[in-house]
């Protein structure tokens, strides 16, 4: 119930809706309010879903109403034992068809068969006839001379030995070749080192850097001497192994000629051998074609059983074809009639489900629509029941701020021409009214003077605060008297001192009036400040006699 300063008769400024909503929330009937609303439009929503399902409802209903589920079923009854038969039909087809079947095909492998044995007639003699020409042809290419395989193949064996053995030979001949090429090497690097020491030692004077003794021309005669002696021993060893590797080169010459020689012979050996053996595979060939020959002229002299067969009729293969075709004909005929028949089957099944579908469909609806009535109708007592609870509820409240409000008024309003207040409350509006002296309520906007609506808004503030508040612990008054005069501030400060103290324990005044101080039954603090310096406020308490005894002195 704070008022800010020179905002006292805020209430009386507000609109008709404005003032609604908040006194409804003082009296914390907004909540009644919020909840009726929601039931309203969970209803509405409620009642747009039933209207919803009734189409629904009405649309499944008109779908049955052209479906014949008694017709269709037994439709469904004829058109299955039809399909019965049919099926029943289409197995003894099939039976008779695969009879007829066995028989043509039996006929054409007969056939087939005689028309083979013709044509290997034919080729009979050809094959023959080209026989006898390949035999002529290989007994012109085969030699007068009988072969001996075992012995072209010994000799093709002991020329690839002696072959094998000249290669050893050579690769002993490399290895020592290698080895003697190795030992010149040595020596010559051996003498090389001896040369280079004798010209080290015609250059050394002094003392000697290895052994550190004094250089003679003694010592490096002796020395001297030696080297040669080394170097004679290998430079004999050196035209020694020269020679020797001389030899050893002759001799591998000789060994790869032989070797050459050795692998003509193998070659030779080798061809002599192939040339043989295609020689035996001509006569192989040659007794092959003969023994084919013998063969083909028995069988044409003396044919097999299956051969002696009799020919085929070809008027009962004819007969056999025709009926196997009219055996196909009415198959497919059938066939057509049963995929026909099942698909009306299905189709009829699907209207079954489809009706049974729909029933279903108008049930659920049907149920959903009584759910959804049931709640509609509920939401909308329970709406009416909120708007009720809390038109009687603000007519309660209004009973008791009017208590409070005709106890208030004569107390803050010293004049006769208002006698008393009262708050009037319908669906829209909050409407403060006074009573004149002839005892007529009017409204107090655009009647009361800017002094009258601080004592008439004054009296609402109190009235609320007394009604709402339980154990109403203090009252905070900032600049209550403003736009009031003095009679009515003074019959104010009365009220204060008098009757305050019965509503609560304590009261705070703000104020600039010094006409009020009589009202303190309490202390007395004033406040002051430099307002051009920008000093700091001062409280300093004002000495009293107005004070009440308190509940101690009691």
């Amino acid at each position: 119930m704070y008022s800010e300063q020179n905002n006292l008769d805020f209430f009386l400024r507000l609109s008709p809706r404005e003032r609604k909503e908040k006194f409804d929330d003082l009296l914390n009937l907004e909540r009644f309010e919020r909840a009726r609303q929601t039931a309203v439009a969970t209803k509405n929503r409620l009642a747009d879903r039933l209207l919803e399902s009734q189409k629904q409802l009405a649309f499944a209903q008109s779908q049955q109403a052209g479906l014949d589920l008694a017709r269709v079923t037994a439709e469904r009854e004829q058109k299955s034992k039809t399909l019965a038969k049919n099926r029943a039909r289409e197995i003894e087809l099939a039976r008779e068809t695969e009879t007829c079947r066995r028989i043509v095909d039996d006929l054409e492998r007969a056939r087939a068969a005689h028309e083979q044995h013709l044509r290997e007639l034919a080729d009979r003699n050809a094959r023959i006839e080209q026989l006898g020409h390949v035999i002529e042809q290989l007994k012109k290419q085969r030699p007068d001379r009988i072969v001996d395989l075992a012995a072209l193949a010994k000799n093709e064996s002991d020329a690839r030995a002696r072959a094998r053995d000249k290669e050893r030979e050579i690769d002993a001949l490399r290895e020592t070749e290698k080895t003697l090429a190795g030992t010149r090497l040595a020596d010559e690097r051996q003498l090389f080192e001896l040369e280079r020491a004798n010209e080290t030692l015609g250059r050394l004077h002094g003392t000697c850097p290895t052994c550190g003794q004094e250089v003679t021309p003694e010592s490096k005669h002796r020395v001297h001497d030696a080297h040669d002696q080394n170097a004679r021993a290998v430079r004999e060893r050196l035209n020694q192994t020269k020679i020797a590797l001389e030899r050893t080169n002759a001799q591998l010459a000789e060994k790869k000629r032989e070797l050459e020689h050795a692998k003509r012979e193998r070659d030779e050996a080798q061809v002599a051998r192939l040339r043989g053996e295609q020689t035996a595979e001509l006569e192989k060939q040659i007794a092959d074609h003969e023994t084919k020959r013998n063969e083909l002229r028995a069988r044409v002299v003396a044919p097999s059983a299956q051969e002696s067969a009799p020919k085929p009729d070809p008027d009962r293969l004819n007969r056999a074809r025709e009926t196997l075709l009219q055996c196909e004909r009415e198959r497919a005929g059938l066939a057509r009639e049963i995929a026909s028949d099942e698909k009306w089957l299905n189709e009829l099944a699907r209207q079954i489900e489809n009706a049974k579908a729909w029933e279903q469909k108008v049930k659920t609806e049907r149920e959903r629509s009584d759910r959804l009535s049931v709640r509609t109708q509920a939401l909308t007592k329970t709406a009416s029941a909120l708007s009720a609870t809390q038109g009687q509820l603000r007519q309660t409240l209004l009973i008791h701020l009017n208590r409070a409000m005709g106890e208030i008024w004569p107390l803050i309003y010293p004049y006769g021409d208002f006698l008393a207040a009262r708050m009037l409350a319908d669906e829209t509006n909050y409407e403060l009214q006074v009573q004149t002296r002839a005892g007529d309520w009017v409204r107090v906007e655009g009647l009361l003077s800017g002094g009258e609506r601080a004592a008439a808004a004054l009296t609402i503030r109190l009235a609320f605060a007394l009604v709402l508040s339980r154990n109403l612990g203090f009252l905070i008054l900032d600049e209550p008297t403003h736009n009031l005069d003095a009679p009515t501030v003074r019959r104010f400060a009365e009220l204060l001192r008098n009757q305050a103290p019965a509503w609560v324990k304590q009261v705070f005044v703000i104020t600039h009036q010094s006409e009020l101080e009589p009202a303190a039954t309490g202390g007395i603090y004033r406040i002051t400040r430099e307002k051009e310096t920008d000093g700091a406020s001062r409280i300093e308490a004002v000495p009293t006699d107005n004070a009440m005894p308190s509940e101690a002195e009691d």
